[in-house]
């Protein structure tokens, strides 16, 4: 799997994205005031679910805009070691392309999706230590005033 196929499926995920957000329904059918009533019923709930959407998205926006971490700072060297050894069958160049494909993602969202596509594309475990370790660094990226913990233990950053 190469770091070019994961950057497509992420382009076509945001393209699904677009897609879904841009999809019209049919014009209502004006002799039946049910269905008109219907309709109107539904495009309110889609208007309020985009407004919280949107309002979730600004958010977030305006909390983490530029002030992303970089995920190499996060990483120590030990936790680089380890995932290049358990993650990334011993390739650091897979392993910086990654960090690197995340470090571009403005998103949680997006990073999550790209990290679950990662792993089960190379048949990893999303449960192992490991996985959610670096899982849990890559979070950190994005809300930094979370605390991660695995095992009851707090992990240290």
């Amino acid at each position: 799997m190469s770091f070019q196929t994961i950057r497509i499926a992420i382009d076509e995920e945001k393209e699904r994205e677009i897609q879904k957000d841009q999809r019209i329904d049919g014009l209502p059918n004006t002799n039946n005031k049910d269905s008109a009533s219907n309709l109107k019923s539904k495009n309110d709930l889609e208007s309020k679910n985009n407004v919280e959407e949107e309002f979730s998205e600004s958010i977030s926006e305006r909390l983490q805009g530029s002030n992303l971490r970089d995920v190499n700072l996060l990483i120590s060297a030990k936790q680089r070691k380890k995932f290049i050894k358990k993650i990334f069958n011993k390739n650091e160049e897979d392993f910086y392309k990654f960090i690197e494909l995340i470090n571009q993602l403005p998103t949680w969202k997006h990073a999550s999706t790209l990290m679950e596509m990662f792993y089960n594309r190379r048949g990893i475990d999303l449960y192992t230590k490991e996985a959610i370790e670096l899982s849990n660094l890559i979070y950190l990226r994005y809300y930094s005033r979370d605390y991660a913990y695995h095992g009851g233990e707090r992990l240290k950053f």
